[in-house]
């Protein structure tokens, strides 16, 4: 279940699978408190959904290469998910999600 709502300032996304949930209201893994766009939220959650979806029991960080393209994000445009460079498993840095095991 992605479900995208209101913060102060901005969007945030909750991602649930029955097993993990994630709540995010500020953009993942960037320094400081920066709220989102409700695009960002959308393709943000979209991306944490595909990640719980497609390795089961890990939990779904997003790393700066994969949020950096969504900076941008203001118009209707949603980036695919995953979509691009920058999606392998290495050193980046990798803050702000919020996983839960439920």
């Amino acid at each position: 279940m992605v479900r995208i709502f209101e913060v102060d300032g901005g969007y945030g996304y909750e991602v649930d699978n029955g097993v993990i949930k994630v709540r995010q209201e500020q953009l993942p893994a960037i320094s400081g408190i920066q709220r989102m766009t409700k695009r960002q939220a959308q393709a943000l959650a979209e991306m944490v959904a595909q990640k719980l979806q497609e390795r089961p029991g890990e939990l779904p960080t997003l790393t700066v290469d994969e949020v950096t393209p969504t900076l941008s994000l203001r118009g209707d445009e949603i980036p695919s998910p995953l979509g691009g460079e920058g999606q392998g498993e290495g050193d980046e840095k990798k803050r702000g999600e919020t996983p839960e095991r439920i």
